[in-house]
């Protein structure tokens, strides 16, 4: 099976947003910002080639975007292997946690929800992908396929990648730029998976949790 951790958007002709905002290069790497205006424009400089190449990367690995609310499916797909049962369980915690993957990822029963953006969201947040990173690390490699040990790796990256985000740079509280791709309302707006009344409702709720 496939894991797929990028969002697709629908729009007049469809293109590829990933999810990953930093670059597994540096996720190592510890960034410390000082209230330093140009430091922080380079800074996101660096995460915008981040998220191009990691883009660049998952389609190559998908082959395409999604382009249609038809395929979620495949995305949570449990193949009845170990590294499926696993993938399955992840996806569940992950589309609480990150709301906005899960809209874009086709689960509406999620419309117009944003992440939780306070101290204790975030906490919340950072502990389930420390305990996915830590339990995939824990899973017997030896029994995969080389596609689901290749899944596993990227799966670790990217989370390590996004604590790095949460944990390191600071962006949260110092970058109100970190916040747009969550606030993006255009999968409402331009992406017709229901009726138009439909989504105008979901658009509502949206903006009715927008801090």
């Amino acid at each position: 099976m496939l894991l797929l951790l990028a969002v697709g958007e629908v729009r007049p002709y469809p293109r590829c947003r990933s999810l990953v905002e930093l670059p597994l290069a540096l996720r190592a790497e510890r960034v410390q910002h000082r209230g330093n205006f140009k430091s922080l424009r380079r800074e996101n400089m660096r995460l915008k080639h981040a998220a191009l190449a990691v883009s660049l990367a998952v389609l190559a690995l998908t082959g395409a975007c999604k382009k249609a609310d038809g395929d979620v499916a495949a995305v949570a797909k449990n193949d009845g292997s170990e590294w499926g049962g696993f993938v399955e369980n992840f996806l569940t915690g992950y589309f609480k946690v990150n709301p906005t993957f899960a809209v874009y990822q086709g689960k509406h029963e999620f419309d117009g929800q944003l992440p939780d953006w306070s101290p204790e969201g975030i906490k919340a947040g950072i502990e389930y992908r420390k305990k996915a990173i830590a339990d995939a690390k824990a899973l017997d490699a030896d029994k995969f396929t080389d596609a689901q040990k290749f899944e596993r790796d990227y799966l670790v990256h990217v989370m390590e990648g996004e604590l790095f985000a949460l944990e390191e740079t600071g962006n949260l509280e110092k970058n109100p730029s970190a916040y747009l791709g969550a606030l993006d309302p255009n999968v409402y707006i331009a992406r017709p998976y229901a009726d138009a009344t439909t989504r105008m409702k979901a658009f509502i709720a949206y903006a009715d949790n927008v801090p």
